[in-house]
């Protein structure tokens, strides 16, 4: 149940991508004009999979996991790659292998996840990971002397997501321990002597 229940914040936070959430130079700004903040909106996509696909050997649910962690791969390959490229000739030949590796590194992410789905434990783990990035950014636009109504709401629909998340996981652990710790049932028989 509270698995279902992270798809309305999580769409919340993907639609938030498209509302004003900075004041930049006197007008409102999205956060789709600024790419490296993609992560913290779009890796909900791969939350609301989770949440409204069928957990277990889901396929889809695996692909929905590995959604958050591949945009934050690409995301941080990016930031370092641009940031190598900027230091000269040299750093530009780097700048495009770390990209490229970036790339790879995403793509390996999600065959790994899915080829072998993660439990569900690992993948409310996962949600709740988008979760506290998500928070660290929309916190970031929403505490600004020149922040909107958009990231207020980004940031509500984040601290929603975190608990949601962990409730999730807590309600997974509880019932994968259930499964794991059933005892046979004891019987007694009279032994004649």
């Amino acid at each position: 149940m509270m698995r279902r229940l992270l798809a309305v914040p999580s769409s919340v936070l993907v639609i938030c991508l498209f509302l004003p959430a900075l004041r930049v130079c006197g007008h409102a700004e999205v956060p789709a004009t600024f790419p490296p903040c993609y992560a913290a909106y779009l890796g909900g996509i791969g939350v609301v999979i989770v949440a409204l696909a069928r957990v277990g050997a889901s396929r889809l649910a695996a692909f929905g996991a590995a959604i958050p962690l591949a945009f934050i791969a690409l995301t941080t390959g990016g930031l370092i790659a641009v940031w190598a490229a900027c230091t000269g000739p040299i750093g530009s030949a780097i700048g495009i292998a770390l990209g490229l590796g970036a790339v790879a590194a995403a793509v390996a992410i999600v065959r790994a996840c899915v080829r072998k789905p993660p439990s569900e434990v690992t993948m409310a783990t996962i949600a709740l990971g988008q979760a506290i990035v998500s928070i660290g950014w929309t916190g970031l636009l929403a505490f600004d002397r020149e922040g909107m109504w958009g990231s207020y709401l980004a940031l509500v629909a984040a601290l929603a997501m975190a608990v949601g998340s962990l409730a999730w996981r807590s309600d997974a652990a509880r019932r994968e321990r259930d499964a794991t710790n059933q005892f046979p049932r004891a019987f007694a028989r009279r032994l004649h002597a």
